[in-house]
């Protein structure tokens, strides 16, 4: 990263006061711009597709339960090199699985500390797709059950 160079960050979140929080979080890093906050999966879409930010951080459930997943597909298609960040309370495989199948490069919890919010922001940015133990853990197990029923067809 250049010495001036500025993270653009889009907030995808329908809570107000997590919005506020993660614009604290933003606004005390000069690293990051924010340049827009958007409240439903449709607005995230728009904003992305007029602001063209490097970063979204994108709750999973808005107007729908999977919103954020939906509109990160359609954003990344049109869009490859935006790098998503679900933010969400969910940590159930499905969704886990669904976010990173959509092209999500990180998947955090809502209550995760500022320092891994910032970290993770600027990790995304840079390309690195970190998986913390407990995704890792989740991955393991569904590569495990994945090869248990391949070697029960063989058998």
């Amino acid at each position: 990263m250049m010495p001036n160079e500025t993270i653009r960050v889009l907030i995808a979140e329908d809570n107000p006061s997590l919005v506020s929080r993660y614009e604290m979080i933003l606004r005390k890093d000069p690293t990051f711009e924010l340049i827009e906050s958007a409240t439903s999966g449709y607005e995230a879409v728009l904003f992305a597709a007029i602001h063209k930010p490097d970063i979204i951080l994108m709750d999973i459930e808005m107007e729908s339960r999977e919103s954020g997943i939906i509109a990160s597909r359609q954003i990344l298609s049109q869009l490859p090199s935006i790098r998503i960040i679900i933010l969400t309370v969910y940590e159930d495989d499905e969704f886990v699985f669904s976010a990173f199948k959509a092209g999500v490069i990180d998947y955090l919890l809502k209550n995760a500390n500022p320092e891994e919010i910032i970290r993770s922001i600027k990790d995304a940015y840079h390309g690195c797709s970190p998986i913390r133990p407990v995704i890792a853990d989740k991955i393991r197990r569904e590569f495990m059950r994945v090869k248990k029923r391949e070697d029960s067809y063989l058998f």
